[in-house]
């Protein structure tokens, strides 16, 4: 039976140098107070139907494997946006049975409608470097991730992209912290915040859509942008950095997006594919990393 807690999360995103870098800055190790932290290499896969019956309905199965053991997990976000989520985790031994029951009646209904069906739909492999750390009356957990995703698209070509992302996690304590703390970091290292999740980014290099959670479908709708403004008060609670993300969001979509028109090329994803599209033509590298 796995264990459900609600996790509250933070994640940014940058270019693959500036995050491998972070371990060592002057920065986190302030923040680790020489308490060091450690890499350990991630297998996750995850699992869905066809025609992902797990996504639209808002579930992720993912089974990972860490130093040699088996570790299922299923998430649920709560709300719009992948800031909190309520997650089911447990340790598969030698010969269970996969996938699990989670003890949540819902989302163990759905898994087992899907299980004959059930199928890998996107992976990830990830060096990981994590500490806790202690801010305000809070701990932390900080996890550097360095690695690819990797998914089949439709055509039946395996697709990989470079996966570069750091991750705050709320141990215990005030959400408050955690966003301070976001704040804090994005200050000290040339970051950018992200609301999408390891798979959305994997299943995105399929070219196809993403399947779309029930409720959802409102949010991508082409309205004017309202100005938000990232006051301290506005971003200390859950639902102030959903509002703000969905609004950087929309200016987004209603831009649209261009080609990198730099000529370095690491913003492809994969050799399979031409280049990536960028936002504005802005290039995913730092400007050290393309001289």
């Amino acid at each position: 039976m796995a264990r459900g807690e609600i996790e509250t999360e933070l994640k940014f995103t940058g270019a693959p140098g500036d995050v491998a870098a972070l371990p060592e800055s002057l920065f986190m190790k302030a923040m680790v107070q020489g308490r060091g932290g450690e890499w350990e290499r991630l297998s996750s896969t995850y699992y869905d139907t066809p025609d992902l019956a797990l996504e639209q309905a808002g579930l992720s199965l993912r089974l990972r494997e860490e130093n040699g053991a088996r570790v299922q997990a299923v998430k649920r976000p709560r709300g719009e946006g992948a800031i909190i989520r309520d997650e089911f985790e447990c340790a598969l031994g030698e010969g269970a049975v996969f996938p699990a029951k989670t003890g949540d009646p819902s989302a163990d209904a759905l898994i087992e409608a899907a299980r004959a069906d059930l199928a890998p739909s996107a992976s990830t492999i990830v060096d990981c470097w994590s500490a806790v750390v202690r801010f305000g009356v809070s701990e932390i957990e900080i996890a550097v991730d360095l690695g690819r995703a990797e998914c089949r698209g439709a055509d039946g070509v395996m697709r990989t992209a470079p996966l570069a992302e750091v991750e705050l996690e709320l141990v215990e304590g005030e959400a408050g912290d955690l966003f301070d703390l976001g704040r804090l970091l994005i200050r000290n290292a040339p970051l950018r915040i992200s609301t999408r999740t390891k798979l959305e980014y994997a299943r995105s290099l399929a070219g196809a859509p993403i399947g779309l959670r029930k409720g959802a479908g409102c949010s991508l709708r082409r309205r004017k942008a309202r100005r938000a403004r990232l006051t301290v008060r506005f971003c200390r609670s859950p639902r102030g950095l959903q509002r703000f993300s969905r609004s950087c969001l929309r200016r987004v979509i209603r831009k649209g997006f261009t080609r990198c028109a730099s000529p370095c090329g690491a913003c492809a994803p994969s050799s399979a594919l031409s280049g990536r599209l960028s936002p504005v033509g802005v290039c995913a590298r730092s400007p050290n990393e393309r001289s």
